[in-house]
């Protein structure tokens, strides 16, 4: 089973799309694939629309979004959960669509998100079932954030980013505000980490120069912090001092070469 191929039928708008595509199977059998990620137009699924200053929507209204034509993918993608996942939190997330979507696992609505280009993800634990599963995936061409988007480009409809499951502890880190403010002088700094997490544990925190040495330690619970003596300071030209690490975990994907690892998440799926 390749997660790039998924089952794809488009519609002229929203209500055209059949309530029972949600769970899969049978309402779905006979329904075309596509290869995600990628957008509806270049497929020649949609017709290609390049504005500049014009909005792509008629009537240019916004918030509001045309009922009677807006076209609408139905995505459906099955697959097997391993094993060894049982336990802790498994997550969905996606990279990049646009423009707004909403998601089911196994037929039980998970989440809308309409921040074309910025990732999205949600906790699906409890939809999940050992074995067999299926995702759907509803994306309009048009939402009420598209105007947002409205700059000088092709308008290309879809999930045009990596969509990817991966599972955590239920303790874990979830997120991290980092600040580095330098003192009067701009000579040392002041270090402060402010995390958030599941479960009571400490969190242990390695602050590493160029070279992979560690400079500092701190250890604490919702707040690290630490002074930094006279540290490299960052200048927009000299990118060899920002510093990614790769964050360790069980993921359901694997990317194409040609696609980048995506930055940490920035937003989360409504959840019902």
């Amino acid at each position: 089973m390749s997660w790039f191929s998924w089952q794809l039928k488009i519609f002229d708008k929203p209500g055209g799309v059949p309530v029972a595509f949600r769970a899969g199977g049978a309402a779905t059998a006979g329904w075309p694939t596509a290869s995600v990620p990628h957008t509806w137009q270049p497929d020649f699924i949609d017709h290609p629309m390049f504005r500049n200053i014009p909005s792509d929507i008629a009537p240019d209204d916004p918030p509001k979004v045309p009922r009677d034509v807006n076209p609408t993918g139905a995505y459906v993608k099955t697959f097997d959960l391993p094993a060894s996942w049982s336990g802790g939190r498994v997550f969905l997330r996606f990279e990049g669509v646009t423009s707004n979507y909403l998601v089911w696992v196994n037929g039980g609505y998970t989440g809308y998100d309409q921040g074309g280009y910025t990732p999205a993800e949600s906790d699906i634990t409890e939809r999940l079932k050992p074995g067999r599963n299926t995702i759907a995936v509803q994306v309009h061409r048009w939402g009420s954030g598209a105007y947002i988007e409205d700059v000088d480009q092709w308008r290309y409809s879809g999930i045009f980013r990596d969509v990817w499951l991966y599972r955590t502890n239920e303790e874990r880190l979830q997120d991290a505000y980092i600040t580095t403010d330098l003192d009067a002088d701009y000579c040392d700094a002041n270090l402060r980490v402010a995390v958030q997490k599941t479960g009571g544990a400490q969190t242990k925190g390695t602050l590493l120069d160029a070279s992979g040495r560690a400079v500092t330690t701190m250890t604490g619970d919702a707040t690290l912090t630490a002074l930094i003596k006279n540290p490299a300071k960052v200048a927009v030209d000299e990118e060899q001092l920002r510093r990614q690490s790769p964050i360790p975990d069980q993921r359901l994907h694997h990317r194409p070469r040609h696609h980048r690892r995506q930055r940490p998440p920035r937003g989360r799926m409504r959840n019902p």
